[in-house]
């Protein structure tokens, strides 16, 4: 998945960079081909150790996650809107399912949890660029990719679905409820501060793993 961004992104500055007319294109040209190459000798690799199913949603990961990024950069904010939670989800899913080999519906609910924090991530680092046009669902929407996964993390806990560390995640929800208060209309989202949402998402994220850990 990172080298398939770092690819996506060279190749989108070679595309800028050639339409603009600029000496650098030739340079970004020869990064993306080098990392083109790399993605297919990983793609290969990959597809040697894991099964069909596993491979094919790798594919549509990456696929998704090209129109989503794609959408971005294009202006088609609310395509990327849509697209970009499905991307992480299924990403956080197909890493359950090489991990453990199987996926169960909590593991389902926690994919679906990181992905859309992730993707309130995005968001909000293309938040400078979200045209205020976009229908007044985004800011919601937005706000409940902030709360609803740690909210669901904790939930589970509660009802005895995940050990008891897990609880901790409230703390998380309690942090982005404060955040989120600010965040009322696109103009808000506009002038969002990615650090503090990315600090949120890191104690997110380091809550799981702690938990993770020590149950």
């Amino acid at each position: 998945m990172a080298l398939w961004s770092m690819a996506e992104g060279v190749f989108m500055l070679w595309a800028r960079e050639r339409s603009a007319g600029s000496e650098n294109s030739r340079g970004y040209a020869a990064v993306g081909l080098i990392l083109a190459l790399i993605v297919l000798i990983v793609l290969q690799a990959f597809r040697a150790q894991a099964t069909q199913g596993s491979f094919i949603l790798l594919l549509a990961i990456l696929s998704i996650r090209g129109m989503s990024r794609g959408s971005w950069e294009q202006g088609r904010h609310i395509l990327a809107v849509i697209l970009s939670p499905l991307a992480h989800s299924l990403a956080a899913l197909l890493s359950f399912l090489l991990v453990i080999g199987s996926v169960s519906w909590q593991s389902a609910l926690i994919s679906i949890a990181i992905g859309v924090f992730t993707a309130a991530i995005e968001e909000s680092w293309y938040a400078a660029k979200i045209s205020r046009e976009l229908p007044t669902w985004v800011v919601p929407a937005y706000r409940a990719c902030l709360l609803i996964p740690p909210f669901l993390i904790g939930s589970l806990s509660l009802f005895q679905q995940l050990p008891k560390s897990y609880i901790s995640a409230f703390l998380v929800a309690f942090l982005a409820s404060r955040f989120i208060r600010g965040i009322s209309s696109i103009a808000d989202l506009q002038s969002c501060r990615f650090s503090t949402v990315a600090g949120i998402y890191i104690l997110f994220i380091g809550i799981l793993l702690a938990a993770r850990t020590y149950s």
